[in-house]
Order: C-alpha cells, then structure tokens, then sequence
C-alpha cells in the first residue's frame, strides 16, 4: 500500500505500508523492474510511484482536477509556469530510474485532457532542453517500455505477490461477476463448435456473429464494471444490460451450432447416498472418508468431522454464518482504512435452525433456512459416499451493509495458506495489515498445516478467503453487500465515490475437503475444480497427455490462419503432447497471445509436442 490522495484519513507518513510491494520497489529505488514468477517467466514492468495522475496539474495551479471534483484550480499556462512543473515531475522520477528515460503518466479517473499537451511540450523542448537535458514527449506507456527494453540488464529483478490493500471490490455485487464469467464460457463454447466437422465450414460466419458479444465480454474486464465499483445507474442501466445481451445472442449461436449434435444422455448416475442418521436434532452422516455431526440447536451447522478412525476434522460450530456490519463498500472492506467497521452481528449457530434431509441426485442434501439482518438466506451442504467433498451452497444476499461469511473451523491451526491467483498459484501470509485479511483467489485455496490434515477449498467462481487468528478459523465471503465506504459512521471516502446496493439473491458455491499429506499440487486440488463443478463443453477437438493442463480455448484464428487452441496449466509442466481428434494438420506454429507466431512446433498430421516452460501456451494448427 502507497499513500494515494482522498484514500485514508491518517498521515501520508504512515505509508508504504511496512511489507508491502510498495516498500519492496521503492527500497529498490526502481521504477522500472522485471517481475519473475515462479516459473521463472519474466515481464518488463513500470511501477508509479506519485500515481498515475502524476502530470495532470502540468498546466494548472491547484490541488487537483481529478474526479470532476470543484477542487480551486486555474490555468497555469505560461512557459515559466509548465517548465517548473517538467522539472519538477522529472526531479521526483529521477532518483527511481535505472535508464535514461523516466514516465510521468497523465489522465487520472475523470480528467479532462490538455487540448495543447503538445504545443506545450515542444514549447518546452525549444526553450528548456538545452539547459536542463530534459527532452518532453507526448507519448504511450508502450512506446516507454520499448525505450527501456535494451536495458533491461540494468533493471532488478523481483519476485514478488503484488496484492492492493484494497479487496473488498473481489466480492462485491456477486452476480454480476458471475454472470461475465458465464458470458466469457459461452462464447468459448460456441468458438469451439464452431470447428466440429459439421460446422466448420460455416465458421468464419460465427466469428463475425460472435464479435459484438466478445467486446462485451471484454468491456466487462474494465477496472469498474467487472469489479462493481461503478455507481447503481452504471451497473444497472449499462453493465447488467450489456452482459445479458451478450448472453442471449451467445445462446442463440450454440443452440444453432448444437442442432447437429446428438442427444446427450440426461440420465444422472445415482448418487453414493452415505448412511444418515437424525436423532434428538443432532444429524449423524457417515461416509468412507468421514463422519459428520450437524446439530440443530447450533443452526444446522456442522459441530464435529472426524475420520472414520476418530481423527478431528473440524470443530464446532462449522460451517457457520456470520454477518458483519460492514463499514466498507464496493472497493474496500470495513477493516481496511482508519475509521472503518467491521463487526459481528448475527451468528447463525447461536440461533437453532430446522434441518431438512433430502435424498438427491447430487447426494445428501441438508437444507436450512436463516434470518440475517432482515434477509432470508438459505445454506445446504451435500454429502456423497464417494467423495472427500462436502458440496456447499449459500443462496441469498445480504442487507445493505452487511456481509456474510461462512466460517470453517479446523481441528488444528493453519501455518500457510496456498492459493490460485490470476497468474499462478502463490503462497500467502496468514495475515498481512488487516485482522482479518482477505485474500483473492480464483478457484481454490489450500490451508496447511504441519501437525495434521490440510483443509481445500474449491469455489466456482473467484472469491476471497481469510484465517482469523483468534478462533483458528477459516472465512470465506459469501454474500456482501456493502454499499459506500464511510469512515467513522458519517465521513466518506473521495477516492471511493461510488454507492452501489445488491440488487438481486446470488449462489455463493463452493466445497470443503481435507488432505493428509502433501501441497495443494501433490493432492489435485487444481484438477478438481473442473470435477465439482463442470461447465457445458462442446465436443472435444484435442487432448493433451497432461492433467495438469487445461484446454482452455479452441477458436479460429483471430489474427492469420487456421484454429488457435491456447494451453493453460497451474505451473511450468514441461513438455506436453497435444492431439486432434477430427482434424489433421500441416503444421502448428507456437505463437504469442495476440497470435503472432514464434516458432514452428514439431509435429505430424494429428499430434503436436510443446515444451511448456511457462502457464500458458497458444499453438497455431494449421
């Protein structure tokens, strides 16, 4: 965390924050660094350091014009006026850059232009250059980093989890988010039937009824939409809109491509319904990898899992929900600046709760219902004999202000905990500023331990998980709904202007399962994500002889010729096998992710070899 104007009401002494990626970088007195991953892969990276609206009072005096705000500001046109600020922007970077060019970005949310940037620059550059040896130029972060790429020798290189000490914007408005992800999987699935024998001809056409809906798709990864943090009539007079009109016209496209299909068989395999007992409120479950006891005088919440050798599992209550009052709203949490709220207010285990046992096609199905804060939520928990996993759902959503929690308690404590993030799987401190922390992850998050089992968690969609120290337990965000960022109950936050309230229930999805032995990798725990919860596929077209890695996209080439299939794995597998199953080819090309080809693969008419050093590989069939 770096101090950024209207965030915080506490000192700009008071940041970086001790530990942070801030601190690391500026440490470094680097701007410029390459960021590693795991894997060794490695990304030229630019880091500002005054913010990214460094420059925009180069032509005003003032305090700031960002946010259309009525801050006191007037033009400041004059030669002398914008060659202080030139000089002075460059005397901040300076000291920070490892090669003889320096970035001031420009352009903060809701600023308008300088219509003359130019003029005033080459101005500069006439009048100032030969004195201060600071040439001014008018261009792209992309036109820097290629500036800077011949010294990219001179430059750190960090290792490093850059997480913003701000997280409540993972979890806010919930349906929304999952709806964009509903949107990107259809549009996949329709790209890739699209290429089965009986459509292919045809699919250059597809592309083109598919292209207004992928830019939706991609408007929906801007920092304010796929986030939340736009204001209601944003959300919900533009964002929702334009999502489900990509969905509908998606649908369309995959009903047509489908037609050709056979039927699939509907018929559900019988669940492995375990032994189940209910006596005196308390629920006996036993299965070949557990035994679980849900009480209802503690709301239907699991009070013991032991193995079927008496080992502990959890303990009680488990399971559990919790609503805070949550001070915090669509960017922050309540916990997250001085001012703030974050308190508990409605434990759904103090209270008891009717259980209703239901023999499904999922498995045991153990429904209750509850009241939080003036909202109706219902939980239910699904138990198989033939699966470590306890299946959870949690429908609903929360009052204006509150978030919901579900907590799960593990018989012994968590020493780290190991997660999915967007770039790869890292390795996250239990705590890092906030009491609790919340960390964003994608699918699923191991919490281990040294003395005995391990707890996994698989979400089907990306969500936030914490351990709270105190009660040795494990909390994910299930529903939250908190609507402004106010400190000290009444002060608003300026930089976190908007207000957004959750309009409509959500199912919160996820499963809790214990490992013995071994990291998150050695016990699968990224494989079973696709496993507890399947999506809708097309046919397949290729396999790989690796179960690591995911097929992740099997579409017509954008850019050139032929069928693009992009590889996705959780770490470097190393050299992969892909095969065609119904198209046979010249030859396949390794390409970049804009589909610029690198490299020919070697390969023959149904199989390709590619060396994955990396997470992620596109291959050009031809």
């Amino acid at each position: 965390g770096m101090y950024f104007i209207g965030c915080d009401y506490e000192s700009a002494k008071n940041f970086p924050r001790p530990g942070s990626t801030a601190e690391t970088l500026e440490n470094l007195k680097a701007t410029e660094f390459i960021w590693k991953d795991m894997n060794g892969a490695e990304v030229l990276a630019h880091w500002n350091i005054f913010n990214y609206g460094q420059g925009d009072m180069l032509a005003h005096k003032g305090m700031a014009r960002m946010y259309l705000i009525p801050f006191p500001h007037k033009p400041a046109r004059s030669d002398e006026d914008v060659a202080a600020k030139v000089e002075r922007y460059a005397g901040e970077l300076i000291p920070y850059a490892r090669t003889p060019y320096v970035f001031c970005p420009m352009g903060i949310d809701f600023v308008e232009p300088e219509d003359d940037l130019v003029e005033l620059l080459d101005r500069y550059n006439e009048n100032h250059y030969a004195e201060s040896g600071i040439w001014a130029v008018n261009a792209g972060l992309d036109d820097f980093l290629a500036l800077i790429e011949p010294f990219k020798e001179d430059l750190p290189v960090v290792e490093m989890d850059p997480n913003p000490y701000w997280t409540g914007f993972y979890t806010a408005r919930p349906l929304l988010k999952q709806r964009a992800y509903e949107l990107t999987d259809d549009l996949l699935r329709a790209e890739e039937l699209s290429l089965i024998p009986q459509n292919r001809a045809n699919a250059e056409q597809v592309t083109k009824e598919l292209t207004p809906s992928w830019w939706k798709s991609a408007a929906s990864n801007h920092h304010d939409l796929i986030t939340g943090t736009s204001p209601d009539e944003v959300i919900y007079g533009e964002s929702f809109p334009w999502i489900e009109e990509g969905i509908a016209d998606t649908s369309k496209v995959i009903e047509r491509l489908s037609e050709t299909l056979d039927e699939p068989d509907l018929a559900k395999v019988p669940a492995d319904l375990p032994k189940h007992s209910l006596r005196m409120g308390d629920l006996t479950i036993t299965t070949e990898h557990y035994i679980a006891v849900l009480s209802e005088e503690h709301g239907g919440s699991i009070i013991t899992l032991t193995t079927p050798e008496g080992k502990a599992l959890l303990v009680g209550p488990s399971n559990d929900l919790i609503s805070y009052r949550d001070a915090g709203g669509l960017w922050r949490m309540g916990m997250e600046f001085k001012g703030g709220k974050w308190k508990k207010t409605v434990v759904t285990s103090e209270k008891p709760a009717k259980m209703k046992v239901e023999e499904t096609e999922d498995g045991l199905a153990v429904h209750t219902t509850h009241e939080l804060n003036g909202e109706t939520v219902r939980r239910t928990m699904w138990f198989r004999n033939d699966s470590p996993a306890i299946r959870c759902r949690v429908s609903g959503k929360a009052a204006p202000g509150y978030t919901i929690n579900t907590r799960i308690q593990p018989a012994h404590s968590c020493d780290q905990m190991t997660m999915d993030a967007a770039a790869g799987v890292v390795s996250r401190p239990t705590k890092r500023f906030y009491e609790p922390t919340f960390w964003g992850f994608q699918h699923f998050a191991h919490l281990e331990n040294r003395d005995g089992p391990s707890l996994g968690i698989i979400q089907k969609h990306p969500g936030a998980v914490a351990y709270v120290a105190p009660e040795k337990a494990v909390e994910l965000v299930a529903l939250r709904n908190a609507t402004k960022e106010k400190a000290y109950g009444i002060v608003p936050l300026l930089a976190n202007p908007a207000k957004g309230e959750v309009r409509d229930p959500y199912d919160f999805e996820y499963t809790i399962q214990f490992t013995e032995e071994g990291d998150w990798h050695e016990n699968g725990l990224h494989q079973q994500v696709a496993e507890q919860f399947p999506k809708e596929k097309a046919p397949a077209l290729f396999a790989v002889d690796n179960k690591d890695v995911t097929i992740a996209s099997v579409k017509p080439a954008w850019h050139g010729e032929g069928v693009i299939v992009r590889l996705n794995a959780p770490k470097a597998p190393g050299t992969v096998r892909l095969t065609a199953r119904s198209i046979s080819f010249a030859k396949a090309m390794l390409c970049d992710a804009r589909e610029r080809d690198l490299a020919e693969l070697p390969s023959d008419d149904t199989t390709v070899t590619i060396d994955m050093t990396g997470t992620i590989s596109t291959v050009r069939i031809v």
